[in-house]
């Protein structure tokens, strides 16, 4: 397969999942250059596939695509037609993942994730400098600051007049950790490996690393701090060896860093808006968020009321409901649980296939709680959990593979 498809292909899913410029504006344009570059990566595949294989490998995912479409379509009432990123972006998914290699995949998406880091990086330091200029757009309840046309660069504050907080090109810090943490798990394996090589991992995740203590994201800060302490205290090295001294220095160590982002003042600025009377501050916001999304899915537990359709707005509006801030709960209203158990089975049986070398439930659970602060659950880089790739191999090119496919199929 050509390599600018491969990159094109990566670009697009960290473009596409929650990029303020892309499917947030501009939806129908989105995913039909979606789905052009998806169809493009299954005419290159590397290698042919059994029918029957495709099918048992996507099934999870092709019954999410008909649920959904039975929640939305045949037992609600549709509104509009926001349903489809809800389809097509796994439909793209299902068409060409098949077609990529993971290890590939997930190189590509860290070099042009830090790619995009770096200049935005820049660009907001500019914005904060006063060098780089924002414009004000969206509505006058909640505008955005953009600079250079891509960059949210004036989301809330960081330091105190100094420094706002990092979205990049996502439309808040929430999303913009979301897509890192989506990305920093796939190399799992890779951290746990070299999790006391400071140099090696600074070297190579510094700059995401950096781009989650910009964006200022209690739940990000959370997150991270977990699935650090997570591959410390899981360090399959370690628990071989028994030795009880590295494993006792391992727990401290873990202890002291998640110490060291929960003491910090973004998160416990956020606790402390836990005991505010006030209806208005983001906590109380999100746990109203919560509940009006949880009470909404038990009411309507098996089909939900279907994809932004008009009942769901105004039972949730009438609950409390703002932003719909949960991504889970938020499906689970729109489609019923069956619905995210559905998901939640597939992502598992996925990161098992990634052999990560550790319980595939830790990355899992870190990815739940990652997208635990954001509504939207139809993005690709959440797909890419739930479709199975095409190969796992790694330190072999694809010469080499291909020959022993054909060995295998000889024999």
């Amino acid at each position: 397969m050509p390599q600018w498809i491969l990159y094109l292909f990566c670009f697009e899913i960290l473009c596409f999942s929650g990029g303020q410029r892309f499917d947030v504006e501009h939806q129908i344009p989105t995913l039909s250059i979606w789905l052009v570059t998806c169809f493009i990566a299954y005419l290159n595949r590397e290698r042919d596939y059994k029918i029957e294989e495709w099918i048992v490998g996507v099934a999870f995912t092709l019954f999410l695509m008909g649920w959904m479409l039975l929640s939305t379509v045949v037992v609600n009432n549709f509104s509009d037609f926001f349903f489809l990123s809800y389809l097509l972006f796994p439909l793209g998914m299902v068409i060409s993942l098949y077609s990529f290699d993971f290890y590939k995949v997930r190189e590509c998406l860290l070099r042009l994730l830090s790619l995009i880091m770096v200049i935005s990086i820049i660009v907001h330091f500019g914005y904060n400098l006063e060098i780089i200029p924002g414009e004000l757009e969206g509505d006058a309840e909640k505008p955005l600051t953009m600079s250079l046309y891509f960059f949210n660069v004036g989301w809330g504050v960081l330091i105190e007049n100094t420094l706002t907080r990092f979205s990049s090109i996502y439309w808040e810090p929430g999303q913009c950790q979301i897509v890192i943490m989506y990305v920093l798990v796939l190399f799992t394996d890779d951290i746990q490996k070299h999790i006391y090589d400071i140099v090696y991992l600074l070297k190579k995740y510094g700059i995401l690393l950096l781009s989650i203590l910009l964006t200022g994201s209690t739940t990000g800060y959370i997150v991270f701090a977990l699935f650090v302490s997570s591959l410390l205290l899981f360090n399959g090295n370690m628990l071989n060896q028994k030795k009880i001294l590295p494993l006792f220095l391992s727990a401290l160590l873990a202890i002291g860093i998640f110490a060291f982002f929960y003491l910090s003042d973004v998160v416990q600025s956020k606790l402390e808006l836990s005991e505010s009377i006030s209806d208005e501050n983001s906590y109380a916001i999100r746990m109203a968020d919560n509940i009006a999304c949880f009470t909404v899915a038990m009411e309507h537990p098996v089909f939900g009321l279907g994809v932004n359709s008009a009942e769901l707005n105004a039972e949730l509006d009438s609950y409390g409901n703002t932003t719909a801030s949960n991504g889970w709960l938020f499906s689970a209203a729109q489609m019923g649980f069956v619905y995210i158990i559905v998901m939640i089975i597939a992502m598992y049986l996925n990161i098992r296939k990634m052999n990560f070398g550790m319980l595939a439930v830790v990355p899992l659970l870190i990815l739940i709680l990652s997208q635990a602060n954001e509504y939207a659950t139809f993005f690709p880089i959440m797909w890419m959990y739930c479709c199975p790739f095409g190969f796992y191999h790694d330190d072999i090119d694809e010469e080499q593979y291909l020959d022993i496919e054909i060995l295998k199929n000889d024999s």
